[in-house]
This record gives C-alpha cells, sequence and structure tokens, in this order.
C-alpha cells in the first residue's frame, strides 16, 4: 500500500509539470492555418476529343476576298480553337453562300438535307446574316433621301427572319451555342461624311442583338468596330462628291490612285469584303466570345 502510494506520488510529481509545459506550449506555439477540404465526389466534367463547328450564312461566312479561297474566317477559327484548347479533332463545316438574304439562307436549310444532317450533329454553330437584307434596302432607296425611319419595317422584317432562322436551328439542334457576327461598316474610310452609313449599321446591329437577347446559349458578337477603321484606326478619306460615293458603294470598288483599297483590312479586289487580315480579326472575335462560354460546348 504504500508502495502504491509512493508510485503515485512520483506519477502525479512527473505528470502534473509535463501537463502544465504542455499546456503553455500550445498557447505560445502559433498553430498551422489548416484549411480543410471538403469533396463531395462530385466527377470532373471532361473535354470533348471532337468538336464540330458548322457555319452558315452569306459572303462572310463563304469566305469572298480571302485570297487562299480557304473559306474566310471559318479555317482561321478552326487553328484558334484548336491552339486554345487540348481538343484533338476540329470538324468543320462551311455553308455560306454568297449573296444570301436572310430569308435565302432560311429557305436553303429548309431545302438542304446535308445542312440539315450536320446542324444536328454540331457543337457550334456560327452565323453571318444580315448584310444582304440592309443593302437591299438601301438600293431600294437609291434615289430616296434616306434617313433611319427609312430602316425600321425593313429591320423589322429582318428581325423577324431571324428569329424564323434560329427556330428552325434549334428544332435541329437545341443544345449548340449559335454565334451570330453582326456587320460591319466598309466604306468608312471613303465615305466617312456619309455619316448614314453608320449610324445604319450600328441600328441594323442593335435590332440583331435585340433578337439574340430573347434566345439561350445565343451570342451577338459586334465586328464593326475591329474593322471599319482598318488596322492602324486611320481617319477617314474619300471624294466629295456623294452621288458618286453612292453609287461606288452599290456598284463598284474604291480605290486608291494606285488601285488598292483605303481600309487596310478590306480585299482590293471589291474593297467590300474582309481580306485575309480582316477574316483573322473576326475569328480572333469568335475565339473570344467561345473560350468565354466554353462550358457549353467543349465539355462532355
Amino acid at each position: 500500500m504504500i508502495k502504491i502510494k509512493k508510485i503515485s506520488g512520483m506519477f502525479l510529481l512527473v505528470s502534473v509539470p509535463a501537463i502544465i509545459i504542455w499546456s503553455l506550449a500550445t498557447l505560445i506555439i502559433p498553430k498551422p492555418d489548416v484549411k480543410l477540404e471538403v469533396n463531395h465526389h462530385e466527377p470532373q466534367r471532361l473535354q470533348k476529343e471532337t468538336v464540330t463547328i458548322v457555319s452558315l450564312g452569306d459572303s462572310l461566312t463563304e469566305g469572298i476576298g480571302d485570297s487562299t479561297e480557304s473559306g474566310g474566317y471559318v479555317p482561321l477559327l478552326k487553328q484558334n480553337i484548336s491552339s486554345e484548347t487540348e481538343v484533338g479533332t476540329i470538324i468543320t463545316h462551311n455553308f455560306g453562300q454568297a449573296g444570301d438574304r436572310s430569308d435565302q439562307i432560311l429557305t436553303r436549310l429548309k431545302k438542304d438535307d446535308k445542312q440539315q444532317e450536320e446542324i444536328t450533329k454540331a457543337d457550334v454553330i456560327t452565323l453571318s446574316v444580315g448584310g444582304n437584307d440592309l443593302l437591299k434596302v438601301i438600293k431600294k432607296n437609291f434615289f430616296k433621301q434616306l434617313d433611319l425611319t427609312s430602316f425600321e419595317k425593313p429591320r423589322d422584317s429582318y428581325k423577324d427572319n431571324l428569329k424564323e432562322l434560329l427556330k428552325e436551328l434549334r428544332k435541329l439542334n437545341p443544345n449548340a451555342p449559335i454565334y451570330q457576327l453582326g456587320i460591319y461598316n466598309p466604306f468608312y474610310l471613303n465615305l466617312q461624311e456619309v455619316t448614314l452609313l453608320q449610324e445604319v449599321v450600328d441600328y441594323w446591329n442593335k435590332g440583331t442583338n435585340e433578337v439574340f437577347l430573347t434566345q439561350t446559349s445565343s451570342y451577338f458578337i459586334p465586328i464593326n468596330d475591329v474593322l471599319y477603321k482598318g488596322i492602324d484606326g486611320q481617319i477617314g478619306i474619300g471624294e466629295t462628291s456623294q452621288g458618286k460615293r453612292i453609287n461606288h458603294l452599290l456598284t463598284e470598288s474604291i480605290t486608291d490612285s494606285q488601285g488598292k483599297s483605303l481600309n487596310n483590312l478590306m480585299s482590293d479586289i471589291d474593297n467590300f469584303h474582309p481580306n485575309n487580315l480582316g477574316y483573322q480579326l473576326i475569328a480572333n472575335e469568335i475565339t473570344k466570345e467561345m473560350m468565354r462560354t466554353k462550358s457549353e460546348w467543349l465539355l462532355k
């Protein structure tokens, strides 16, 4: 009994100071900043190995002005997406046709089994539409006094056609995001004095954007600001005769004395369609929006 008491006393003699020292140490030594990570066991979504891009529309999609004749912005967009992602295979289908208005693009889509088939398999859909609708209004009213009110009813008609086109695309493919290019003013450097042209382009683009704001997974991509002043943001220069300037707009190429376009992003052939560099800038704008919304087309 005496031995047990001695052992207990010795234990207390040793353990009590140890406990006190340990307690003081925990107060003095700073605690590490430990963050607990909660694992919700959510499966990580992987990127697709193959992405299919289907492009339809007018001459901007066909690639008129592209000296390589390889399809304008479409192959450049393919290169951009390939460098920005780890997608192994990118498939593109180009159904652009020069001169088509919104109603004609819709008609072709409804009649073309190949287009319909590829759209159903698309991961991404790009559109260029509206420029020829606008040119039709300008040509029809060539000898009249034009102001913005002249474009109100034609723009409403165009917006109705665009809604029908988007409706048809959604019947074929409910999920693929749609990226619509705006229109641009290719004549700013030559016809800067005709300020109505720039106002009309802005007005028309605003109408397109209004339609797209009502759609799901659909995005309007303005391109006027990256094209209309050329690569250097030049100040417009042009002829003094308004009648001659407008006539050039509708029927002729506008070139300088050396036969080159005054806008170095437009083709020297017609000063209307983008050249190779212009198409690269267009592809870059589409790429930016696609990468911003990549969760809608890149992930499985």
